[in-house]
C-alpha cells in the first residue's frame, strides 16, 4: 500500500513510498506532461532527489490511466463520460483508443489461427531452428530481413541506463512503489548464458555457438524454456520483478536458459529494461525484431548520449581489420578446400561440386577469393592517395562511397557481399556444414576466437556506410572521411574490440610495413542527430532524457535536433547550509591558479597548487575527490608534487625531515591515483573507500571524463569535498574536436542550430565539469564542499553553465585566506548542525560490555530538526574518563609543532567533522521517531534504533534474515543449526562488518534474543570476519614484507601475556605491574609501532587502533595507548622537536550514534 497519494492538475494519481518534495512532483509533472502530449523531454534532477522513483511513478501512474482509458473504450465506447474522462487524464484521443482496439482484436485473431493449426513437428522443428538463427541481442539480420512483432496495443514503457549495475538499481527502487507491472530485463549472452561450455566463449565465438547448438535443439537449457520447467521460471521472474542477476539464479535452479527466458518474458512485458545502446545502435535494435512504435523510451543517466550516438554511427577501419580480414578470408577459404576434398572422397565430386551442396568450394572458395580482392583493392586505394606526414586528409562523407565504388561496392551490390561476410563468419565459426580442423571448430580457444573479429568490424562498417535511411546528400553534410597514418597500434577500434571481448593479447596480429600500409580509414559522424532521429522515426511516443547533470540543456539539445518541448532543470533538496562552494582564485602563497595550457607547466603554479590541495585536505573531513583536466597534467602535477617540497626545493638527501608535498597530502589524507586500466580501478575504488572507512580519511586524485568522474557513488564519508584544478576543454588539435567545431559553424550558417563551434567546446568543459561536482552531494542528508581552483571559474559565461542546483553556492574568493576560513566556518558549523552524526571511532568503548560510553549527566544541546520529516536528534558530549584525559595530554605533549598549519588541521579523528551515518536514499525516509538518548552501555533495546540509521535500507534485511535465522532453528534447546539458518547469520554478519569495521565487536549484543546456538554461531562469524577485515586492511596498507614482520610482533605480545597468565592464573592490573613485563611490553609495542609508521602518523594510528582486537582485552587499551605514544613520539623525533608545550584538546560537542 502507498504512503501517499498525489493527485495531480489533471486528475490523474500518482501512488508514491512517500510525500513528494516540490521538486519531486514538479519532476514527475514534467514527466506527464510529456506523456499526455506526445512530446519529448529534457529533465535534469540531481543526485539524490529521487529521480529514478519519480520516473516509475509516473511513468506507470500513467500506463495504469492508459489502459483504465482503453478498457472504458472497449466496455462503454467512445461517448461514454466514463471513458472521456480517463482519456483526458492520460491525455490519449478516442482515434488513439480505437487504433489501439482494433490492433488488439487483429492481434487475437491471430492467436486464434496460430493456435488452431495443426504444425507437424518436422515444420515445428524447422520453425525452432529459423527462430535461433534470428533471435539475440546481437544477431547479423538487418531489419528488412525479419518482420517485428506485432505491436502491442497498450504503449510499453522502455527503460534504459548504460550498464546492468545501474539497472538493478531501478529494479530495486520499483519494489519500493506500490506497482506490480510485468518486468523484463535483456541482457546479453555473456551475462546470461549458463551451458557449461558456451558460457566459457566471448563475442561472436559464444553467439555463433550458442545459435549452432540451440538450432540442432542440443541445448537443454533452451529446450527447457518452452516446456513446464521454463514456465515456472517465467513466473517465478514476473512475481519476484527479477533483475539480471536473480533471472541467471532463476534460470539455474529451474536449469533454463536465462537469456530464451528474458525474451519469452519481453513479449508480454509492461515495462522493460534495458542498456540503451540496444536502443541507440541501429544493428543491435534491429537485433531485437521489436515494435517500438507508441512506447515511452526513457533514457536515464543520458548525459553522454549524444557521443554514444555519434560513435554508434562511426567507425574507424585500421590496417589491423583489413589485414586481419585477409587472413581469416584465407584461413576460410583454406577450410573450405579440405571439407571439399573429404565430401569428393564420400559423395562424389558431382555432387560435393553442385550448387548448394554442403560446404561448396564452388560458391564459398569464389566468395572468399572475391572478398579478398575487395578488401587487398580497397588497402591500395588508400595507399595511392597522399597524406601528409602528422597530419590527415579530411573529405565529405560522400567521398567514402567513390572509394568504395573504385573497387566495385556500389549501393545495389553492398547487401550481397554482407551476405557474403556473414556466410564465412558463420564458416569460420563452426557453422554452415562443417569443416576445418577440430581446434577451430567451436573449442572457444583463442585462435578461433580471433578468426572472426576483423570480418565482423568489416561488416559493421559496410552496413553503416550503405544503410538505406541515409543519402549521399546527407553524408556531405553530418560525415566526415578521415584519412591518416597511424602507428602499428590497434588503439582506433578499442570500442569494437571490448564490443567483442577481445583483450590486449588478443588482438589481431599487425605486420610491420612502410608508412604507407598503415593507413587509416576514419568514417566520422558528427552529429548525435542521425541515431536520434532514427529512434524518433520507429514512431515512439514520447522520449524522456533525464540526469544528474545533463546541463546545460540548450547544448544537449542542438547536439541532438529533435524538437524537446518539456525542459526541466531542479534544484536540489539539500539547504544552503549542507553545501559550501567556492572560485579560488589564488594559492596561498598569492599565485594566480590557472591550468590553460601555457600556465600549468609553470613551478609557481604547481607549487601553490599543492599548497592549495594540502590546506584543502586539513580542512575538509574524511575522503575527498580532486580532479584534473586530463591525464597528462594529473602526472604531470604529481611529478612535481614527489620531488618538491613544500618550500619549493627538491627533496635531497641531507633535508629528508622535510616532506614532499606528496608526503604531506599522503599523512593528511591517504591517496589513491586514478587508474585507466578497468580492473586496477576497481582495487583503487577499494582502496579509497577501505581508507575512509577505517582510517577515516582518503584522497582520490581523479580526472575529468574518468571513471571516477562518471556515475560513481561518492555519497556521505566518501565524498565531503570535491576540488577542480582546472577547466577541461577537449584537445584543441585533435582531428574530431576540430572538425566537430567546424560541422556546429556550419549549422549555424543553415539555420539548424543555435550553438557555434567556440560555444560547444565550451559546453564539453562545463558538462564534463558538472558531472564531477554531481560526485558528492548524494541525497537529502548529504553535506560537503565544491572548491574550483581556476580564475576562469569566476568568469560568467562559465559559472552560468553550472548546474542549476550548484549555481546558488558557488562564491567567488580572490584571496586564500578568505575562502579557507570559509570552508573551515562551514565545517564547524556542519559539526553543530542536524546534519552531522559523528564517528564512534573517537569515544572510548567499555572493554567489558563492548559498548558505547557516555556520561549520564552530559549536556544535552537543544533538538534541531532533520529536514522536513519532524525527525529530530539530540547531541551530547562524549565522556572522556580521568585515564583518558591523561593519555590525551601526554601525548599532546609529545606532537610536533607544525609551523604554517592550518588551525582546523587536527591529528584528533574525534575533532574532525566525521562523516555521517549511513542514512537511507532519499526515495526512503526515515521513520518520524526521536532518537533515544545514548545509554551507558548497548543494549537489545537501543542497538536496533541506532542500526537503522546505520544501515538504512539494509537494515530490513538484517531483521529479515535474523528472523529467517531464528525461525530455521526446531527450538530454543536445541543445539543444531540448519546450514540455511547459518547462511542467514552469515549474511548478516558481513553486513555488519561492511557497514561498521573494526567497530562491529560492540554489536555482540544484537543476537541477545536468539537461540543459544543461533547466538555461539553468530559471535563466531562476527569475530572470524571482522578479524579478516582487519587483517586485509593491514595487508593493503603495509604489504606483505612488513605486515609478516607485524603479525610475529603481535604474536609475540599474545605469547608474553599468556606467559603472564600461566605464572599468575590471570592477567589482572597487578600483575601486568611487573617491571620486566612492562619492559617487555613496551618493547614490543615500539616495535610495532616502528613497522605502522612506514604508513605515516595518521594512518599508522587507525590500523592500531584496529590491530588492538589482536590482543587481549585486558590489556587492549594499554597496548593502544603505548602505540600511540610511540607513534606520536617517532613523528616528534622525525621533525626534529624535542618540546612541545602541551595541546589544547577541546572536547567534542556531540555523540555518537554511528557506532
Amino acid at each position: 500500500m502507498p504512503l501517499y497519494s498525489f493527485v495531480t492538475a489533471s486528475g490523474l494519481k500518482i501512488e508514491f513510498p512517500f510525500e513528494p518534495y516540490e521538486c519531486q512532483k514538479k519532476y514527475m509533472e514534467s514527466v506527464l506532461e510529456a506523456l499526455c502530449n506526445r512530446q519529448n523531454a529534457l529533465l535534469e534532477s540531481p543526485t539524490g532527489t529521487g529521480k529514478t522513483l519519480c520516473l516509475l511513478c509516473a511513468s506507470l501512474a500513467w500506463r495504469e490511466a492508459y489502459v483504465a482509458a482503453f478498457a472504458a473504450f472497449c466496455s462503454h465506447g467512445a461517448a461514454s463520460e466514463i471513458t472521456q474522462e480517463h482519456a483526458r487524464k492520460c491525455g490519449v484521443s478516442m482515434d488513439e483508443l480505437a487504433e489501439a482496439a482494433q490492433a488488439q482484436a487483429s492481434q487475437k485473431k491471430e492467436d486464434e489461427i496460430i493456435s488452431n493449426m495443426a504444425v507437424s513437428s518436422q515444420l515445428a522443428s524447422l520453425v525452432s531452428e529459423r527462430a535461433a538463427n534470428k533471435d539475440g541481442v546481437h544477431g547479423t539480420m538487418t531489419q528488412s530481413q525479419h518482420p517485428k512483432e506485432t505491436k502491442n496495443p497498450i504503449p510499453r514503457i522502455i527503460y534504459s541506463s548504460r550498464t546492468h549495475s545501474q539497472l538493478q538499481k531501478v529494479v530495486s527502487e520499483l519494489r519500493n512503489t506500490s506497482y506490480r507491472p510485468r518486468l523484463s530485463v535483456l541482457g546479453s549472452r555473456e551475462q546470461t548464458c549458463i551451458h557449461e561450455t558456451v558460457s566459457k566463449l566471448k563475442g561472436p565465438m559464444m553467439r555463433h555457438e550458442c545459435r549452432k547448438i540451440v538450432s540442432q535443439r542440443k541445448c537443454s537449457y533452451r529446450n527447457a524454456v518452452d516446456g513446464e520447467a521454463g514456465k515456472n521460471a517465467t513466473e517465478e521472474a514476473i512475481v519476484g520483478m527479477a533483475d539480471i542477476e536473480e533471472l541467471v539464479d532463476i534460470g539455474r535452479s529451474h536449469r533454463a536458459c536465462p537469456y530464451y527466458l528474458s525474451r519469452k518474458i519481453e513479449k508480454e512485458a509492461e515495462i522493460i529494461l534495458l542498456p540503451y545502446n540496444y536502443l541507440i545502435d541501429p544493428s543491435v535494435r534491429d537485433a531485437l525484431k521489436s515494435d517500438f512504435a507508441n512506447d515511452v523510451i526513457i533514457l536515464d543517466e543520458a548525459h553522454n548520449v549524444d557521443s554514444v550516438c555519434e560513435e554508434a554511427v562511426s567507425f574507424d577501419l585500421a590496417p589491423a581489420i583489413l589485414e586481419g580480414a585477409v587472413r581469416e578470408l584465407i584461413r576460410a577459404r583454406s577450410r573450405t578446400s579440405k571439407f571439399t576434398t573429404s565430401a569428393d572422397a564420400a559423395t562424389g565430386s558431382k555432387a560435393a561440386g553442385r550448387p548448394g551442396a554442403p560446404g561448396s568450394a564452388s560458391i564459398c572458395g569464389e566468395d572468399c577469393t572475391l572478398l579478398i580482392t575487395l578488401v587487398r583493392s580497397l588497402q591500395e586505394q588508400l595507399k595511392r592517395l597522399f597524406v601528409p606526414e602528422g597530419k590527415e586528409v579530411v573529405k565529405d562523407g560522400s567521398y567514402i562511397l567513390e572509394l568504395f565504388r573504385g573497387i566495385g561496392i556500389t549501393q545495389d551490390t553492398a547487401s550481397s557481399v554482407v551476405s557474403k561476410l556473414d556466410a564465412v563468419i558463420e564458416k569460420l565459426n563452426g557453422k554452415g556444414g562443417g569443416g576445418g580442423d577440430k581446434r577451430d571448430r567451436g573449442n572457444g580457444g583463442p585462435e578461433s576466437f580471433e578468426s572472426t573479429v576483423s570480418l565482423d568490424y568489416l561488416k559493421f562498417a559496410l552496413s553503416t556506410v550503405f544503410r538505406a535511411s541515409m543519402t549521399p546528400q546527407q553524408m556531405s553534410i553530418d560525415y566526415r572521411v578521415c584519412i591518416r597514418d597511424e602507428q602499428p597500434k590497434f588503439k582506433s577500434n578499442d570500442r569494437f574490440r571490448k564490443k567483442q571481448g577481445l583483450n590486449e593479447q588478443q588482438q589481431p596480429q599487425q605486420k610491420q610495413e612502410d608508412a604507407t600500409a598503415k593507413r587509416v580509414l576514419g568514417f566520422w559522424c558528427l552529429t548525435a542527430h542521425l541515431a536520434m532521429q532514427d529512434l524518433q522515426n520507429l514512431g515512439v511516443r514520447s522520449i524522456l532524457l533525464t540526469s544528474g547533470t545533463l546541463s546545460p540543456l540548450e547544448g544537449m539539445a542542438a547536439e541532438l535536433r529533435i524538437p524537446f518541448n518539456v525542459r526541466l532543470e531542479n534544484p536540489h533538496v539539500v539547504t544552503k547550509e549542507q553545501v559550501w562552494g567556492g572560485v579560488l582564485m589564488k594559492g596561498p602563497s598569492g599565485v594566480t591558479l590557472n591550468s590553460s595550457f601555457k600556465n600549468r607547466d609553470s613551478d609557481n603554479y604547481r607549487l601553490d597548487l599543492g599548497r592549495t590541495l594540502v590546506n584543502f585536505a586539513s580542512s575538509v573531513p574524511d575522503g575527498i575527490l580532486v580532479f584534473f583536466p586530463s591525464y597528462a597534467v594529473m602526472n604531470n602535477n604529481i611529478e612535481y608534487w614527489k620531488t618538491f617540497c613544500g618550500n619549493g626545493r627538491p627533496q635531497s638527501a641531507g633535508q629528508r625531515d622535510l616532506d614532499t608535498i606528496w608526503q604531506q597530502l599522503d599523512k593528511k589524507k591517504p591517496l589513491v591515483v586514478e587508474p585507466k586500466n578497468p580492473e586496477e580501478f576497481v582495487m583503487a575504488m577499494r582502496e579509497h573507500k577501505a581508507n575512509v572507512k577505517y582510517r577515516g580519511a582518503g584522497c582520490f586524485m581523479a580526472v575529468c571524463r574518468g571513471k571516477v568522474s562518471e556515475g560513481i557513488d561518492f555519497a556521505d564519508a566518501d565524498g565531503r569535498g570535491v576540488l577542480v584544478t582546472g577547466i577541461p576543454y577537449p584537445q584543441l588539435m585533435d582531428a574530431k574536436v576540430r572538425l566537430k567545431r567546424e560541422y556546429m559553424d556550419r549549422m549555424v550558417a543553415m539555420g539548424n542550430s543555435q550553438i557555434n563551434g567556440n560555444t560547444w567546446y565550451s559546453l564539453q568543459a562545463t558538462k564534463a565539469i558538472n558531472q564531477a561536482l554531481g560526485r558528492v552531494i548524494r541525497h537529502r542528508n548529504d553535506y560537503g564542499a565544491l572548491l574550483l581552483c581556476d580564475e576562469r571559474f569566476a568568469e560568467s559565461g562559465v559559472k552560468e553553465r553550472l548546474s542549476v542546483w550548484i549555481r546558488p553556492y558557488v562564491s567567488v574568493y580572490s584571496a586564500f585566506g578568505l575562502a579557507q576560513r570559509g570552508l573551515s566556518t562551514f565545517f564547524r558549523l556542519i559539526a553543530q548542525g542536524p546534519y552531522y552524526v559523528q564517528s564512534s571511532a573517537s569515544l572510548p568503548c567499555d572493554q567489558q560490555s563492548n559498548g558505547v560510553r557516555v556520561k549520564e549527566d552530559a549536556k544535552t544541546s537543544s533538538s534541531l530538526s532533520a529536514g522536513r520529516t519532524g525527525v529530530k536528534r539530540e547531541f551530547r558530549t562524549p565522556y572522556r574518563s580521568d585515564e583518558e584525559t591523561a593519555h590525551r595530554e601526554k601525548v599532546a605533549k609529545l606532537l610536533p609543532r607544525r609551523n604554517n598549519q592550518a588551525t582546523s588541521s587536527s591529528i584528533w579523528e574525534d575533532e574532525r567533522p566525521a562523516r555521517p551515518a549511513q542514512i537511507a536514499e532519499t526515495t526512503v525516509r526515515p521513520e518520524a521517531q526521536v532518537l533515544p538518548k545514548a545509554s551507558a552501555t548497548l543494549t537489545q533495546d537501543n542497538v536496533h534504533t541506532h542500526l537503522k540509521f546505520k544501515l538504512g535500507d539494509r537494515y530490513a534485511e538484517v531483521a529479515a534474515a535474523l528472523r529467517r535465522a531464528k525461525g530455521l532453528v526446531p527450538s530454543a534447546d536445541s543445539t543444531q543449526v540448519p546450514s540455511e539458518a547459518q547462511i542467514a547469520i552469515r549474511t548478516v554478519v558481513q553486513i555488519l562488518v561492511d557497514a561498521f569495521g573494526a567497530d562491529a565487536r560492540a554489536l555482540a549484543v544484537l543476537p541477545d534474543t536468539l537461540p543459544p546456538a543461533l547466538q555461539s554461531v553468530f559471535i563466531t562469524k562476527l569475530n572470524l570476519m571482522r578479524a579478516q577485515a582487519v587483517v586485509r586492511d593491514a595487508k593493503s596498507a603495509l604489504g606483505d614484507e612488513r605486515y609478516t614482520a607485524l603479525e610475529a610482533k603481535l604474536k609475540a605480545i599474545r605469547e608474553l601475556i599468556g606467559s603472564m597468565v600461566a605464572g599468575s592464573g590471570s592477567a589482572s592490573s597487578a600483575t601486568i605491574e611487573d617491571a620486566a613485563f612492562q619492559a617487555a611490553f613496551r618493547e614490543l609495542c615500539e616495535a610495532c609501532a616502528r613497522i605502522l609508521m612506514h604508513v605515516g602518523l595518521s594512518r599508522a594510528r587507525g590500523l592500531a587502533k584496529s590491530l588492538s582486537s589482536f590482543v587481549n582485552a585486558t590489556l587492549r587499551a594499554t597496548f593502544s595507548r603505548n602505540v600511540e605514544e610511540s607513534l606520536c613520539r617517532a613523528a616528534a623525533e622525525e621533525n626534529g622537536s624535542q618540546d612541545v608545550e602541551q595541546a589544547k584538546i577541546p572536547q567534542a560537542d556531540v555523540i555518537t550514534i554511528d557506532l
